[in-house]
């Protein structure tokens, strides 16, 4: 057991831009294969002078990149990976220089990062770019497939073939709910899966979904109802998606406005065992008798330690264990565990996430659960 500990402590949490996503874009199709689930856009890949134009909005989504569209100075806005100070790229539609910016200082007016040979094109309310200047700035690779007419993205040496996605049954589509106005803006993306065995299981997981995507709006409305005057308030939900031939994962985050200084996020993860038809809890994935709660705390626990001692403050330092429904996905071979903003770090910390390789504690997984996942 102390070997164990040792070895996670060793470990570094998860941070953004660390994934090893793969993606494929098919000129004319409004559906993209994300690490071999088939997700829904709402927009199309096209060419025009011989380069391909995808969605960036969906192309930063195939990278783990969060994306923002300051429709103020309408431009969209990506973060430099590794910064903390909130520097970022931006790009113009119509502008083939891509910029870089930071959010204090000096360095606070957009200076020239790199020219490209073409500019981000504005179509139909979109922003499209080719694939390789977005995805290069985090490490990732594209490549073409002239006969099936895709773009593939993955990281270096690790494309995926055309026809990636089609190596699992699932799909999921969007069910949209939107109102624009000048009091509330709703725009929600909810997940509707197609694919699993267990249709029952299916209708009842994209009906939850549904529901508690209604609760949200009721919720938000009635606040606009009674306090007009602290909007206007906002309401934006967006989900990913994971696979392998047996796991299902979907992450269904909600962002909310309702006055203040700034609004708030959660994320829900789903994790649906498709072979034996069942939503995984953490629980689920050890041997009976395994002290799972104590490991992973002690893990979280001495990150916690070490970012403080580093004088990072970017966690409180009440953290006591992991609750017993504790937030998690399984992606890349490794358990990642999930709190809320607020719940064990300030808002500038986001939503934290710790990875626990799986391979550290195969002693103590449910074998099944192990061949599952891997």
């Amino acid at each position: 057991m102390l070997t164990l500990v040792c070895l996670l402590f060793a470990v570094s949490p998860a941070y953004a831009f660390a994934s090893s996503n793969q993606a494929v874009f098919m000129v004319g199709s409004n559906n993209f294969f994300l690490n071999e689930v088939n997700l829904e856009m709402d927009a199309v890949p096209f060419i025009s002078a011989d380069r391909t134009f995808v969605p960036v909005r969906y192309l930063a989504k195939s990278i783990d990149v969060p994306i923002y569209w300051n429709n103020e100075k309408q431009r969209v806005e990506l973060p430099l990976m590794g910064s903390e100070d909130g520097t970022r790229f931006i790009l113009y539609a119509g502008d083939s220089n891509l910029y870089i910016e930071s959010a204090y200082g000096k360095e606070s007016l957009p200076k020239l990062f790199k020219s490209m040979d073409v500019a981000p094109i504005n179509k139909n309310d979109r922003i499209y770019l080719p694939a390789r200047y977005i995805a290069e700035l985090y490490d990732y690779e594209v490549g073409w497939d002239d006969e099936t007419q895709s773009v593939l993205i993955g990281l270096p040496g690790k494309l995926p073939s055309p026809n990636e996605g089609k190596l699992t049954p699932y799909s999921i589509s969007s069910h949209k709910i939107t109102l624009n106005n000048q009091s509330m803006k709703i725009d929600m993306k909810i997940p509707q899966i197609n694919g699993l065995q267990d249709t029952l299981l299916q209708e009842q997981l994209n009906s939850q979904m549904i529901n508690k995507a209604l609760v949200l709006q009721e919720s938000i409305e009635g606040l606009y109802q009674d306090s007009p005057e602290y909007g206007p308030y906002e309401l934006i939900s967006d989900y990913e998606a994971y696979a392998t031939k047996d796991l299902l994962t979907i992450g269904v985050q909600n962002y909310q406005y309702t006055g203040g200084a700034h609004g708030g996020a959660n994320m829900e993860y789903y994790n649906i065992d498709n072979k034996n038809n069942r939503i995984l809890e953490l629980k689920d994935l050890f041997i009976d008798g395994v002290n799972y709660k104590e490991i992973i705390n002690q893990y979280i626990k001495k990150q916690i330690d070490l970012s403080i001692q580093n004088g990072e403050y970017k966690y409180f330092d009440e953290f006591t264990s992991i609750s017993d429904n504790q937030s998690f996905y399984i992606k890349d071979q490794s358990i990642i565990i999930c709190f809320s903003q607020y719940e064990i770090a300030p808002y500038s910390s986001g939503m934290p996430e710790f990875e626990l390789p799986l391979e550290l504690i195969k002693w103590g997984l449910n074998e099944s659960i192990f061949n599952t996942v891997k």
